[in-house]
């Protein structure tokens, strides 16, 4: 992985790390050749130069990048490209590099009911999570009924998904069944959208929340609709899981 390094000169103290007569930087990779900053010549005069290097966290590296461009001393496309380096180190490469969703509550998915509801557990106990935005088909409810074509593959293909793994949720409320309506994450999947991508759900019929935008919902049901992806196989035969539920 690459890694920016500072360097000092051999047998002196540099007397600040932003002084650019007494610190010079390169980017480094695991043969330790520097990578676009300068020409052969440069490099070779700069290993001659400078002696063992210590390595800088991130953001050490961009403050010192963006004080060196400030000051309008060296080559500013030498530091440009530095701080390219950095960015990428900082937010792609380096394992701790903080998330999008950090600070925000995951869950296990302890259980998967059907194509748009599960259970999961948190810090702050169970709760019963209704996938906003789809509607999956609907599944036996065992009184002698027969389930929804697709309601099975619907159901193990969310559980395939997310089942015993760790999940994050944006919450939009509760629904009459005081389940949680949420958008579900996993590995920064949205999992409403791969349902519908699935062809195993279509976009929910009834009113959503205010909020709540589903525009790309559509847009995800509209290709699987044309590719006859899932449930879409069905053609002319399919019902809508809300009229399997209130046939009139």
């Amino acid at each position: 992985m690459t890694g920016i390094y500072i360097h000092s000169h051999k047998g002196r103290t540099p007397p600040h790390w932003l002084d650019p007569g007494a610190v010079r930087m390169t980017a480094v990779g695991r043969g330790g050749a520097a990578h676009g900053s300068c020409d052969t010549q440069r490099r070779h005069a700069i290993r001659a130069e400078l002696g063992s290097g210590v390595k800088m966290k991130p953001d050490m590296v961009i403050k010192a990048v963006v004080a060196k461009i400030r000051s309008r001393s060296g080559n500013l496309r030498l530091y440009a490209i530095l701080l390219a380096f950095g960015l990428v180190w900082l937010f792609l490469l380096d394992p701790n590099c903080i998330s999008a969703t950090e600070g925000v509550p995951a869950y296990t998915v302890i259980r998967v009911y059907d194509g748009d509801t599960i259970l999961v557990m948190g810090a702050d106990g169970q709760k019963t999570i209704r996938l906003l935005g789809i509607d999956a088909p609907e599944t036996s409810k065992g009184k002698g009924e027969p389930g929804q074509p697709y309601s099975r593959q619907a159901q193990r293909h969310l559980a395939n998904l997310i089942l015993d793994r760790s999940v994050t949720l944006e919450v939009y409320g509760r629904d009459r069944y005081d389940r949680v309506l949420a958008i579900v994450y996993c590995d920064r999947q949205e999992v409403n959208r791969a349902m519908l991508q699935a062809g195993l759900a279509e976009v929910y019929r009834g009113r959503t929340p205010e909020a709540f935008d589903k525009a790309p919902y559509l847009a995800d049901e509209k290709h699987a609709r044309q590719s006859q992806t899932g449930m879409w196989r069905q053609g002319s035969t399919y019902v809508s899981p809300i009229r399997w539920k209130h046939p009139r």
